[in-house]
């Protein structure tokens, strides 16, 4: 066999993913030719596929020194770059594949992978509309676009480039799930149902996910009768041992517990979710919902057991812990304010007064959006007024809310600032009477305000204080909120 023959078979076990035996295969080519371009091209195809970096990088840049104007090797070279997260580099190689290819299509799709994951956004896009430009037949630049519209939030251009891709393959369903997915983002319901009903006449689909994701779609939009009947259709429809070998399965129980909350049928909710993690049990917004539908449980329930509520709570709080430790594992830091704050809010209802301090001040260090912060920020005001009650420095110091801060400052100021000036009003404003008996009060006042952070209302007048009472306790906690933080979590729509 010649060189040439070893570098067919060499390409061809590349192309059956038989990686080692292409390796032997080009090897042989090289010993024959060592002058060959190709086979040291597809040697660092294979050894990149070997997950053998240097070793591929060695061999295209033994291609490129054989030939230099080798556009090929040099958008493999960048490509090896972006695998190892080194997108500098791999943008340098691709300007160089294109320098030598003005209209090299793959090397602009994938230079603009490689701005996207630098957030370069603007540049990405520029990238692609030059290979759209070169290509408009091609769907790669129309699926990457696409997709960066998306992680930008330009739904409606997002929406045009899928489009544009489906016209040229009407064939790709994922492609149909994403337009379904900015359909719904953009408000426009009947149409993501509509070619979402086409989608389950098709045989060949997979009709469970299509159910699964109609569900969700008439769930979100308050249709909660066809949601259930929707759900109902995947139950009927399927046998339970198929059904459980099907990932969609895990979903259709989750919607279905979902549903059952909106009945009010605790127990089915808490059915559905067991079952749930059962299929899944790594994840831990799953045990938050099973957590929350056995709160509402027992709060609803009309003959309330003081030890069994207690148990229950208890219950509720070990579920949430087992939920924490997941998302600390998995360094999820989406859920974990999420979960720091129900945890907190249940210590507190459970009255373990030191454990809800520190897991909504740790909610706190885990930079939560503004609602959550807002919340936990209240409970943590509750216990430092009513149930702690810490010395009245302290209070002021370290205040969750930055509004009190700032009043404990600019009091602190004001106050010296007085002290600091009176001796030197009367030498500045020799004409100015100060009535001293009024600036003592004021001052006294001032000190008045610093020790007694608790004061609600003050009425001069009457010489009357009104000292802050523990407001009745009860935690907020919005079927909304959660259904808002869990379905962006999972994934249950736009990413499934």
């Amino acid at each position: 066999m010649g060189n040439n023959d070893f570098l067919t078979f060499g390409k061809k076990l590349y192309y059956n993913g038989d990686y080692e035996g292409s390796l032997n295969a080009l090897n042989e080519a090289i010993k024959l030719n060592p002058n060959d371009y190709t086979s040291w091209y597809y040697m660092g195809l294979v050894l990149s596929k070997l997950n053998k970096k240097d070793e591929a990088l060695n061999a295209f840049n033994e291609a490129i020194t054989i030939n230099p104007k080798y556009a090929k090797a040099f958008l493999a070279k960048g490509n090896l770059y972006d695998k190892s997260e080194e997108y500098k580099k791999s943008i340098e190689c691709f300007n160089k594949a294109i320098k030598l290819n003005k209209n090299y299509y793959s090397a602009y799709c994938n230079k603009a992978i490689a701005y996207n994951k630098l957030k370069k956004y603007k540049k990405a896009l520029n990238c692609l509309n030059k290979a759209i430009k070169i290509d408009s037949k091609k769907v790669d630049a129309w699926y990457i676009k696409g997709a960066i519209l998306i992680d930008i939030k330009k739904y409606d251009e997002a929406l045009k480039c899928f489009n544009n891709f489906l016209e040229l393959n009407k064939n790709n369903y994922k492609i149909y799930y994403k337009k379904i997915a900015l359909l719904y983002i953009l408000g426009k319901y009947d149409e993501a149902i509509k070619i979402l009903l086409n989608i389950i006449k098709l045989d060949e689909i997979d009709d469970i996910f299509s159910y699964v994701v109609l569900g969700n779609i008439y769930f979100d939009t308050e249709n909660i009768d066809q949601a259930l009947n929707t759900v109902e259709k995947i139950f009927e429809n399927y046998e339970i041992n198929n059904l459980e070998k099907d990932d969609n399965y895990y979903y259709a129980l989750v919607l279905k517990g979902k549903i059952k909350i909106e009945e009010k049928d605790y127990d089915g909710a808490i059915d559905s979710f067991k079952n749930a993690i059962q299929l899944n049990i790594g994840e831990e917004s799953l045990l938050v919902r099973l957590a929350y539908s056995k709160y509402l449980k027992i709060e609803f329930q009309s003959d309330k057991n003081e030890v069994e509520y207690k148990n229950e709570i208890e219950s509720i709080i070990r579920l949430l812990e087992k939920s924490y430790i997941m998302s600390e594992r998995k360094k999820n830091d989406k859920i974990m304010p999420y979960i720091l704050y129900f945890l907190g809010s249940f210590y507190l209802k459970n009255n373990n007064i030191i454990s809800a301090k520190e897991s909504l001040e740790q909610c706190l260090k885990q930079n939560p959006n503004k609602h959550i912060k807002n919340l936990t920020c209240e409970l943590l005001n509750y216990i430092r007024n009513y149930r702690i009650k810490p010395y009245w420095l302290l209070w002021w110091i370290k205040s969750p809310v930055k509004t009190n801060r700032i009043i404990f400052w600019t009091t602190i100021s004001t106050f010296f600032s007085a002290i600091l000036i009176h001796p030197f009003l009367y030498n500045i404003f020799p004409n100015i009477q100060v009535n001293w008996t009024i600036y003592i009060i004021f001052l006294l006042f001032l000190i008045f305000i610093l020790i007694s952070p608790n004061i609600s209302n003050l009425k001069a007048k009457d010489i009357e204080l009104n000292i802050s009472i523990p407001p009745p306790f009860e935690p907020n906690f919005s079927p909304i909120e959660i259904e808002k933080l869990l379905n962006e979590y999972e994934n249950d729509f736009l990413n499934v």
